[in-house]
């Protein structure tokens, strides 16, 4: 089970596992949400979205529609959309197909027996940080670092 928690995470590398520090706008308590991983073009930077989850506590709480950007390697976290509880899910899987696009595959609400707000299959746009209201597979573009980020972390 995938779970996120405060302001620190767990690291692991070839030679040791610690916890590091985080900060920025730093999620809430969530388990069963999905993530995907971006880099940048020059790879400076990798920003893992997460989408998605419910705290973990109660199931018969809404789930989150909120996705959370986690910058590396400044560790900063930017809160990038900001949802509606009835589209929200958990349980769900993500996949990024394209460069900028995350495609987000099932899940439940707050009763398994409701179906989730907006359909089976949503696709979250990794560059203008919005959810998409149709999809074609033939227009798609490469990632770019989204301005909110890089107003956090620098760059360009």
């Amino acid at each position: 089970m995938t779970h996120l928690m405060y302001s620190t995470i767990s690291c692991t590398d070839y030679a040791s596992r610690y916890m590091q520090n985080t900060t920025g706008d730093i999620p809430p308590q969530l388990t069963l949400f999905c993530s995907v991983v971006a880099a940048a073009a020059d790879r400076s930077s990798f920003n893992i979205y997460i989408y998605g989850g419910y705290d973990g506590l109660d199931q018969t709480h809404a789930p989150s529609d909120d996705v959370y950007i986690l910058s590396v390697p400044s560790f900063t976290w930017i809160k990038a959309y900001s949802g509606d509880y009835r589209h929200g899910r958990s349980g769900h899987k993500c996949l990024k197909v394209y460069p900028d696009q995350m495609f987000v595959l099932g899940g439940i609400f707050e009763d398994p027996t409701v179906c989730v707000d907006g359909g089976i299959i949503q696709v979250f746009n990794l560059n203008n940080l919005r959810f998409q209201d149709s999809y074609n597979p033939e227009r798609w573009s490469e990632y770019e670092v989204p301005a909110l980020v890089t107003a956090q972390i620098g760059g360009g």
